[in-house]
């Protein structure tokens, strides 16, 4: 079984940026023009590199399908995002960065060894995960089919 070169992945990585990129403006987009229209406490609509999450009504662990467009995540899944009684995202303490936890989206891959591999799992989100993290995650199911 031949794999497909290096340039196959480059090529499906650059694609998926530019989804990224696309959504992200869409979601700017609504962040400027939606708002609540209640005087309840809500974390703020926000794009966190992969999804555009929506206002949420604090107090409230929101879960969204996890997006068909990152190469990868299992549609199947959903991510999840913590608004805390404050109204603000739920901060990871360690990083100092709001967190959403992808863990779901991910399928956990299987090395050559049969070992698990583990470098998708922890996905912290500032802007986003990294790039070389959708490199891998996209390199990984790619391997699989």
């Amino acid at each position: 079984v031949e794999l497909p070169g290096e340039e196959h992945y480059s090529r499906k990585y650059m694609d998926q940026q530019a989804r990224l990129e696309e959504k992200r403006l869409q979601c700017e987009a609504k962040i400027t023009t939606n708002f609540p229209r209640d005087e309840e406490l809500y974390c703020p609509m926000m794009w966190d590199g992969a999804i555009c999450w929506p206002y949420i009504p604090a107090g409230t662990l929101y879960e969204i399908p996890c997006p068909a467009y990152v190469h990868g995540f299992n549609t199947d899944a959903f991510a999840s995002k913590l608004c805390t009684s404050d109204g603000t995202w739920w901060i990871n303490k360690d990083r100092n960065k709001t967190w959403t936890n992808y863990s779901m989206c991910v399928t956990r891959h299987i090395d050559l060894q049969g070992e698990p591999e583990d470098s998708e799992i922890n996905m912290y989100i500032d802007g986003f995960f990294e790039c070389d993290m959708l490199y891998k995650v996209t390199l990984s199911s790619n391997l699989e089919t």
